[in-house]
Parts: structure tokens; sequence; C-alpha cells
């Protein structure tokens, strides 16, 4: 089956009707304590609403972390804390009192049983180990996917990942990115083989991966794999010369398996009230190796965070109210989907559509006909058809982020079920009990109260207006930490240390510090997700690295022997 135009009037789309909680769209404060859960590290609990000063989400010890008569939490019985402070050396495993800062380090468990931050320390066949540290982060606060993908996709799972390794010295460190010498792995924790294949949801995303032209979703060795080839564990990519080693493309999925602690289980599943909740922020471990030895090095874990978008909160209504269809399915959804882009002007139904020629239409990608910079394309690469003549359908002058946005903006009935559409964010990025955005800058009075997504992007109206989204992904429309802070070291695309990723604003191409050596985001932490974070998870790498949630500002992190006091270093 392939696509018969249809040209219909605008004036078609005034008929939609959404139907939707036009407080679901901002961050909500459900504890009453005068925190939105954005800025809340637990919106249940109405006594609790930041970390304290030992990084935790829990009540201030007595007299502080560092104070007299703190509270020292020591679940495990081995008489370390993991507070820090007056509390004693932090127990980096409070849940295994074989493992304490007063333990000795055993070789080849692949454990730091001492909580020196380092595996297997003066091991490696009576040679002294190296001072190693890893440093980890995800290229965005949160990730989004699709929970079926039967029909048509917006994203795919995609996750990327950075490390940067450095061997500590006192005045200077050496930032290793040479394959020769080191091997850099990575693994995920809660997405395993098993658990990504009972997943329902990501059952579908394997059988329909090559029908949206992506290849097969396992590999020659039947391992999961994404876009990229990158599986679950594998090697990240050392960019010699550039100081970094990368993985592109992990094909994480939120979790609904028991690898997922009920508590981390957050985000809703919009397709259905009934089904389970999923954790959207994961964990990857990262380990350094000496290649001349198999030496453990190193190692840390991070957050891959990834999250269903919102789009299903809002469009089953839209089909029941267009339809009169009751508990709609997503084949429901998809049809009226298709029925409105049809009256968009390009008479396009895209629920006609027969990509793989099977006679049942879609899957489709809407990136196919509107350019996404995020699925790594300068151009959209076209090749759906005409149903009755076979002629090749055009691709868009307009890019995917733009019809999107500018698309609900100018709909008539959207904006009169949610006047303030314009800035409710969290109606799809990513909405479902999420929070993206919940990095420190959430603690910050912006224009109108705490600051919110539109006082750096601006709200619909202004990038519309702006033509932001006919550049979407690009270091010519994103903000820039220079808009508002100044001396930040940051850098422009005409710098000779510019990364030139293709994507990402100047943060992610930026590095600063010892002649620019050292990523922005290896300091500062994951864009959305600045340190210190909401997310006591999210501030775990740099709690273990310095014994604070600041972004990385102890000097004797990476200089031995030097200030073990924070301050904020030389950009």
């Amino acid at each position: 089956m392939r696509t018969r135009l249809v040209t219909v009037g605008l004036a078609g789309l005034a008929l939609v009707t959404l139907a939707f909680g036009v407080q679901a769209g901002r961050p909500v404060d459900n504890d009453g304590d005068g925190y939105t859960n954005n800025r809340d590290c637990n919106d249940n609990d109405p006594t609790i609403w930041n970390l304290n000063s030992c990084g935790l989400c829990e009540v201030e010890p007595v007299g502080g972390c560092g104070g007299g008569g703190p509270t020292c939490t020591d679940n495990d019985g081995d008489t370390y804390a993991v507070e820090g402070g007056t509390c004693g050396p932090i127990d980096c495993n409070d849940a295994d009192a074989a493992v304490n800062p007063g333990g000795a380090e055993i070789c080849g468990d692949a454990i730091d049983n001492n909580c020196s931050g380092q595996i297997d320390e003066g091991c490696g066949g009576g040679t002294s180990s190296r001072d190693v540290i890893v440093v980890a982060t995800n290229d965005l606060g949160m990730h989004c996917a699709c929970p079926g993908s039967e029909y048509f996709m917006l994203l795919p799972p995609f996750n990327t990942l950075r490390a940067q390794v450095i061997e500590r010295g006192g005045r200077s460190p050496v930032v290793l990115d040479d394959p020769n010498d080191i091997r850099v792995e990575y693994d995920t924790v809660e997405n395993t083989e098993e658990s990504l294949r009972a997943d329902p949801y990501y059952q579908t995303w394997m059988t329909m991966m090559p029908k949206y032209g992506f290849g097969p979703a396992e590999n020659a060795q039947g391992l999961i794999q994404g876009l990229t080839g990158a599986t679950l564990d594998g090697e990240m990519e050392a960019k010699t010369g550039e100081g970094w080693w990368e993985v592109v493309g992990v094909p994480l999925f939120p979790d609904v398996s028991n690898n997922s602690a009920p508590a981390d289980k957050v985000m809703i599943d919009a397709l259905g009230q009934n089904n389970p909740n999923r954790n959207p922020y994961l964990t990857v471990n990262v380990n350094v190796y000496d290649q001349s030895n198999d030496e453990l090095l190193a190692s840390t874990t991070t957050v891959a965070p990834v999250a269903f978008g919102g789009c299903c909160n809002c469009h089953l209504d839209v089909t029941t109210n267009n339809t009169g269809i009751q508990n709609p399915t997503p084949r429901d959804s998809f049809e009226e989907m298709g029925r409105l882009h049809g009256l968009n002007g390009s008479g396009i139904n895209i629920a006609q559509i027969d990509p793989d020629g099977d006679g049942v239409p879609g899957p489709v990608r809407c990136s196919v006909c509107h350019l996404d910079p995020a699925m790594g394309e300068s151009v959209a690469p076209g090749g759906y058809t005409d149903s009755v003549t076979g002629d090749p359908l055009p691709t868009s002058q307009f890019t995917f982020s733009d019809v999107l946005h500018r698309g609900h903006l100018e709909n008539p009935a959207a904006l009169d079920m949610d006047p303030d559409l314009a800035q409710n964010c969290y109606n799809c990025h990513p909405g479902n009990g999420v929070n993206c955005f919940r990095g420190h800058h959430t603690t910050k009075d912006g224009a109108n109260g705490p600051m919110w997504c539109t006082d750096c992007h601006g709200d619909l109206y202004q990038r519309v207006a702006e033509g932001q989204m006919e550049q979407p992904w690009s270091d010519a429309t994103l903000p820039a930490c220079e808009d508002c802070h100044r001396n930040t070291g940051e850098l422009s695309p005409g710098d000779s240390t510019y990364l030139h990723t293709g994507v990402f604003g100047r943060y992610l191409n930026s590095r600063g510090h010892k002649n620019d050596k050292i990523l922005c985001s290896t300091c500062h932490g994951a864009p959305h997700a600045l340190y210190p974070s909401t997310l006591a998870k999210d501030n775990h790498q740099v709690l273990m690295l310095q014994g604070l949630t600041a972004p990385i500002g102890v000097c004797d992190t990476c200089h031995t022997g030097k200030s073990t006091t924070w301050r904020v270093p030389q950009h």
C-alpha cells in the first residue's frame, strides 16, 4: 500500500480537540512545601525539599554534615557512614560491611574494597598501580524514546556517553586518550539482554527497527544493538588527540524490570494507566584498564537518562474526542493523526504510508520527510511514495522541530485547551512524571519565579519568531553559558579547540582548564542535570571523587597533594 495524495485546506486543523490538565505541562508541588517537583528532591515529603549538606535527600543532620552531633548513617554496621565530615571517611558502599575506607584492597575482584576511588590499586604483578580517575557523563539531561513503535516514531533508543581519563599528578595530571595505553569499557546495569527482550515495547522496537531502514536489531553475535551498532556493553572509542572517549547510540530504554528498585520507577506509562511505571534514570558503569596487563585502573558510575515523550498524554484523548472511540489503541491514534496530517496543506495522510510494502500501513519515521539533525542527518532522506502513482513524496522545507512545535502553537484548538502551551514544556519534554530539567539552575530565580526552560530557551512564541527551530540542535540557536555568566571559558565555533560535534550547543562543544584539556561536562555534569542536581543519583560520581556534590573544584581530585578545599577553578 502506498500513499494517496489528497489536498485539504488548513481550516480542518481547528477540529482537533485536546483534553489534558494544564498543570501537567509544568512542575507541580505534590507535598505542599512550596517547592515544585523539579526543585524538590523528595516531593512526597513536605519536610524535605533540598539535598542536605552531605549531598543526600534527607533531613539535615544535627550540626550539619561537618558540624557537631551529626547523624551518621551506617546501614551495614561497619562503623563507616555515608555522610563524611565528622562522621569520618565516606563509606562508598553502605550495603556491604566488607567495603569501607578501612578495608584492605583485594586484588582481582573488580571492587573498590577500601573506597579509595580506585580498584585493585597496588596490584598488577608487583608493580605499582597507576593513580587514575575516570569521569563519565551523558550528553543530554534526558533522551526520549517511543513506547509504541509499530506505527510511527519520533526518536529511537539512542544514548551517548563521554568519558575522560586522568592520570593524577601534582602540577600536571595527564589526560589519557591513547587506546594502546588504556581501554575504556562501559556496561549498562538495569538494561540487560534479558530485560529488554522481555519488555513488550522493546520487543516491538526490535521487530520494527529494520522496517524503519535502520538495519537489524541484533548484531552478528546475536546481541542487541542500536542504530550505530553500539551494544549494551562494550568499549568506548578513543578520541585520540582530543582527550576523551565516547560511545554513541547505546540503545537504552526506560526500565520496567526488577533490575530497578520500585522507588526508582517514577515514570508513568501514558499508554495505559494500569501499566507499570518505569525507571528513566539508568545506571552505566565505566571501567578503565591498562592495556599492558589488563589491570583495572579506575571505575565510575554515571546516569544515562531516557524517558517516553508526552505525545500519548494528549493524542489518545484527541482520538477519543474526534472519533468517539473510547479507550483508543495506538493504531486508532495513528490513523487519526494521519488524517489530521492530511489536512495540513501537504495532503499527505501519514497513516496510509507503507514503507516496507507489507500491505500494513507504517511504520513511519517523521524525519524521513522533515530534517532532524538529532538523527545524524544533514538533509531529510526522503523515500516514501504515493499510493497511486508510485511517485516519491516530497520532503519538507521545514525541520521536524519546526513543524512539531509551530504546528501545536498555531493550532487554535490546542491553545483553547492550554493557553499557556508556549511555556508548558513538560506536556511533551518528557512529561510522565519525569524531570528533564533538574540541575542546579532549578534553585535559581528566573523571570517569573523559579528558573524554567523558557528562561534559557525562550518560550515557543520567541523560538518561532527568532527562527530557532529552523536550525535545531545547533550552537547557532541553543543558549550559551555566556548569555548569563562571564569568564566561563566557553568556546565559540571559530576557536581552534572547539569540538564541532555536529549537534548541541556551545557547552557540549567546549572545554577548558589547562590549555583546554577538560570537557566542561566533565566538571559540571550533563546539560539540564548540572551539579548539584536535585536527583541524588546524578551527584554520586562527584560525591565519590571529591566528597561534595558541587561541580569538581577540589584540586586534589586530579592534582595529587594539592588543596582539598573546594573553590572555583580556572576555566
